[in-house]
């Protein structure tokens, strides 16, 4: 379903887009298969079937931002799929009555599915990426200072618990990891679990900690939303920490 849902934003939100979400994926896988039998050309296709193998396993769910590599297979494939349902579909207009009603439907089937991909999409393209590449540019700047902090001031063998890992890691140089939360437990036992990393950092022999206004911004919503700001006011108060840098909302902490 999270195929469907890449290729649709948002249509798995009701009951009948999460069916549609599936149709999409079944339609996507099949229109791949159906390519790479056609053409021969099996490498991405491959790449494709390892990668899907690779996110069941991981320890993250496999969501959409985990895909990005697969879309244009995704979308390859469920165009081959419609183009296939679409001529069986015109063939059964030439036969008998109720061939014609089938073929109709059909028809009125890819229609529907179409519609909303093609709305979705545009507003995807139009509105929803360049917020959030705009959102991401903005973290990226306003954490500079605490990344050219830690590069200068840090260890270079240490490791710093940071909720953007990865782009740490590219800017300094630093090994870096975050928190995995377990978002079937309760909103308070996240809260608490996020706010008191220090017996994790403990245990993982790391003693650097990078606080930002964006951390937890993905893991709370509705009722929670407040949930990231508390849980950055607990780990500053916490005695745990001290406060080797900090600027406005941003900090660096360091395990006593």
């Amino acid at each position: 379903m999270v195929a469907g849902e890449f290729l649709v934003p948002g249509i798995g939100e009701a009951y009948l887009g999460r069916r549609l979400a599936v149709a999409l994926t079944v339609a996507a896988i099949a229109g791949t298969c159906r390519l790479a039998r056609e053409t021969g050309v099996l490498p991405y296709a491959a790449f494709g079937a390892g990668l899907s193998v690779l996110l069941i396993l991981w320890v993250y769910p496999p969501t959409t931002r985990l895909l990005w590599p697969l879309l244009p297979l995704a979308v390859a494939g469920v165009l081959r799929q419609a183009r296939h349902i679409a001529g069986l579909a015109r063939s059964s207009l030439s036969r008998g009555r109720s061939d014609r009603a089938v073929g109709m439907i059909t028809m009125l089937a890819l229609i529907f599915i179409a519609l909303p991909w093609a709305v979705r999409s545009w507003g995807s393209v139009s509105g929803s990426i360049p917020e959030l590449l705009e959102t991401d540019r903005h973290l990226y700047m306003e954490t500079q200072p605490a990344r050219e902090w830690i590069r200068a001031n840090v260890p270079n063998d240490a490791v710093v618990l940071a909720y953007f890992d990865a782009m740490l890691y590219l800017e300094t140089g630093r090994r870096a990891t975050r928190v995995s939360l377990d978002l079937n437990a309760k909103v308070q036992t996240l809260i608490d679990e996020a706010a008191d990393p220090a017996p994790f950092m403990r245990s993982a022999g790391i003693r650097y900690l990078l606080v930002t206004p964006s951390d937890f911004h993905a893991d709370f919503s509705g009722d929670s939303i407040n949930a990231p700001a508390e849980i950055r006011k607990r780990q500053r108060a916490s005695p745990a920490f001290e406060t080797l840098w900090s600027r406005g909302d941003y900090a660096v902490l360091r395990l006593r």
